[in-house]
């Protein structure tokens, strides 16, 4: 009987911690006035509503990246965020997905469009702080996983701009990963992309 009831706390206590994982609708409200914010002072008081969690630095740091296109310190702090694992990616591909109950449909609307620019904001980033090169181009094996990611679709232009340093970067990758580059996300030596969003192929 001890062991029973021993089970069900367990159970109920894994529950309660998943559930913990996720943000509150305040947190969400939160992050869906940082996407909103239209002056970085206004994505700043956001911030103190939205937690600090990866999700809500992602879309901090998104934003900031977009009202300070030019700011190396922005962009190196969007690039800092580029998914690492699958926790991350998985964050970062449900964004606008419903995230709390009650959401509304326009917080989920606002942060479906954080999802949609990541290719493109990632790839202006990489332009203003290139030292995340290899970074950048190592995700892309990740965010294929999304079949409606146009990441390397955005990334043609860096590889187009920068052929060199992009091919250094590539030739960077473990011999594993390069071969994975080269057959599922896009040709190096003349940058034609394999991986385009799904509906285009």
């Amino acid at each position: 009987m001890k062991t029973k009831a021993l089970l069900v706390l367990t159970v109920l206590g894994f529950c309660g911690a998943t559930v913990a994982q996720g943000p509150d609708c305040g947190q969400v409200a939160g992050m869906a006035e940082m996407a909103r914010a239209s002056s970085v002072n206004a994505l700043q008081k956001a911030k103190l509503r939205a937690g600090d969690d990866y999700r809500a630095q992602l879309v901090f740091a998104y934003r900031a990246f977009q009202l300070q296109p030019n700011l190396k310190s922005a962009a190196a702090k969007l690039l800092a965020l580029l998914p690492k694992n699958e926790a991350e990616q998985t964050v970062a591909m449900t964004l606008g997905d419903s995230l709390c109950d009650g959401e509304p449909q326009g917080d989920m609307l606002v942060l479906s469009r954080v999802n949609e620019g990541l290719g493109r904001q990632f790839t202006r980033a990489v332009r203003v702080a290139p030292e995340f090169l290899r970074a950048y181009v190592e995700y892309s094996l990740d965010a294929i996983d999304d079949p409606h990611s146009d990441y390397a679709e955005q990334m043609k232009t860096v590889c187009q701009d920068y052929h060199a340093a992009f091919l250094r970067a590539v030739n960077g990758l473990p011999a594993d990963k390069q071969g994975r580059f080269a057959r599922y996300v896009m040709r190096p030596d003349d940058c034609h992309v394999i991986a385009v969003p799904e509906g285009e192929e």
